[in-house]
């Protein structure tokens, strides 16, 4: 009889509305879930990438180390990203620091003795020869310590080391000499006439930052004090 069939038919459909709406709650929820474990993290790694953009931060993102899934790999990678850019950062403010710094006292140096050959021209044969080879010297030192720097700058090298010998009294007095002719300041030189084997640039650099540094924080005469013992000492 059709009444029958046209009854179960109705009732199946509403067996098949059932099964489909009790079907649909665990694929919200699982959908959800994704989201959750996928979706948010990148919208969270997007967001921070912005923000370390605008801001010019190196902000990293917290790892579950509970997980090792692909979004907790990507995560460990961009945190490795960051910390990369934020170490080249700071080595390149580092780099600009130093370069400063460094090339201030050879600059100044070259500076003096140019404006002294400005002054009383090349006249005078003695102080022409000396400008000239301070310059000279100061142009090669700076080019050393650019050349140090840049070295430095790179993670995967090491400067090296040029060691020849020197006489100690007199590479102390030429200093000396630098310094008195670019700031004027009074400075004295004891130290024995004894050979020494160094790296001579990188002396001269060690130097001119504790002498400029003497010179910035006091008036008073600079005194460079040599001694040898088992070692060299050098007192400023």
């Amino acid at each position: 009889p059709l009444p029958t069939i046209t009854e179960n038919l109705q009732r199946l459909f509403i067996i098949l509305v059932v099964m489909t709406v009790l079907a649909l709650i665990p694929i919200y929820l699982a959908s959800q879930l994704l989201v959750r474990l996928i979706v948010k993290p990148v919208a969270k790694l997007t967001t921070t990438m912005e923000k370390n953009i605008q801001q010019s931060s190196f902000e990293q993102l917290p790892i579950q180390k509970s997980s090792n899934d692909e979004i907790v790999q990507m995560t460990a990678t961009y945190n490795s990203l960051m910390a990369q850019l934020e170490d080249l950062h700071d080595k390149q403010q580092q780099f600009i620091g130093n370069a400063s710094h460094e090339l201030k006292t050879p600059l100044t140096v070259i500076e003096s003795y140019a404006k002294l050959l400005n002054r009383r021209g090349t006249a005078n044969q003695e102080v022409t020869d000396e400008a000239l080879s301070a310059i000279i010297n100061e142009s090669a030192n700076m080019k050393g310590l650019i050349e140090q720097m840049l070295a430095l700058a790179k993670s995967a090298e090491t400067v090296k080391m040029n060691f020849r010998e020197i006489e100690l009294s007199a590479f102390l007095q030429a200093i000396a000499v630098n310094f008195k002719t670019a700031y004027h300041r009074e400075i004295t030189v004891e130290a024995p006439v004894v050979p020494l084997v160094i790296d001579e640039a990188m002396l001269k650099q060690l130097l001119f930052i504790f002498i400029d540094n003497a010179r910035k924080y006091s008036e008073d005469v600079i005194e460079l004090h040599a001694s040898v013992n088992q070692h060299v000492h050098i007192q400023i």
